[in-house]
């Protein structure tokens, strides 16, 4: 499946660019420091070098996709970078390809390779063979021998904008959660984690029932002994406040879709203010070790009694 959210993208765009006006390396670096964005977009580029329409459909991109193509080769073959990989790539070089005039090799997150294995790479890159072609991608550029930097094309990735990581998520999972796409900070691995983690989503859910949900006292005591139990405490605090920053965006019109909707009436910007100054106060009582219980019991009890305040 080809991710359209990457296509879309101005990286992708100068990508094409420096191809179409024969400016491209023959060895590319693509920086990023999420590991799954930059393995996505490296196999992205290398669908457009050898399909120009990047159709998704045809032989040639459906062999990379599946891995299956064998002018196409995908390295390290274990966790890290190794000597042994890079005296086989040397090998394969001078393997002429079986396909098509080109002869793709993919490494990836090259930051876990040995100086070793880097220096043993060097000759490949300094001498390749016609139409050979090297995409590299790493989430750290430090990591990287300057020797080989200097004999790469360096393209640092951006992070993609919220609506594109929206996309991509309904597209892989079928739903969206948007303290997901917030918390990824624009990079597809980290979105995904969040939206896969069950505990994340669970402490989500927690979040948006007691902003819809808790009317009285005894709903305090209900959510609070969910809310005070001590494992991921802190991060249920950041998630009700993200959730709260999110209904500020939601009455403004600036969210659709969100399970925060139709809440005006029971939240301004002047009552999330207050409720926003009590998340703070929660917080600095959770670094002085103060009892989860209380704390828990002292913040619910003040978010109902903001909302109320308001009414």
């Amino acid at each position: 499946m080809i991710d359209e959210e990457l296509k879309n993208t101005k990286f992708f765009e100068r990508y094409c660019l420096m191809l179409d006006e024969d400016k491209l390396s023959h060895a590319i670096m693509v920086v990023c420091k999420d590991g799954e964005t930059a393995r996505r977009m490296t196999t992205l580029m290398v669908l457009k070098l050898l399909c120009d329409d990047v159709c998704g459909e045809c032989s040639s991109c459906v062999k990379v996709l599946s891995g299956t193509h064998p002018d196409v080769l995908v390295f390290p073959e274990k966790d890290n970078f190794l000597v042994s990989d890079a005296s086989r790539i040397q090998e394969e070089t001078n393997v002429k390809p079986l396909l098509g005039e080109k002869k793709v090799f993919i490494l990836n997150n090259f930051s876990r390779s040995t100086p070793q294995a880097q220096n043993k790479l060097l000759k490949t890159l300094e001498e390749p063979p016609k139409n050979v072609y090297f995409f590299i991608w790493t989430t750290d550029l430090n990591s990287i021998l300057p020797t080989i930097k200097s004999r790469t094309q360096i393209l640092e990735l951006e992070r993609l904008s919220d609506s594109a990581i929206e996309s991509f998520l309904k597209r892989e999972c079928g739903e969206a959660s948007p303290l997901a796409v917030k918390s990824a900070e624009g990079y597809l691995g980290k979105a995904l984690s969040f939206q896969k983690d069950e505990s994340f989503m669970a402490d989500y859910k927690l979040a948006v029932s007691i902003i819809r949900d808790m009317k009285t006292s005894k709903d305090v005591l209900s959510y609070a002994s969910k809310f005070s139990e001590k494992l991921n405490f802190e991060n249920r605090l950041n998630i009700l406040e993200n959730c709260f920053d999110e209904l500020l965006f939601v009455n403004m019109g600036d969210v659709e879709g969100s399970a925060l909707e139709g809440l005006e009436a029971e939240y301004n910007q002047f009552t999330v203010a207050k409720i926003f100054e009590r998340i703070n106060l929660a917080k600095k009582q959770f670094k002085a070790n103060c009892n989860l219980g209380l704390i828990a019991d002292s913040l619910l009890l003040g978010i109902l009694e903001e909302k109320y305040l308001c009414k």
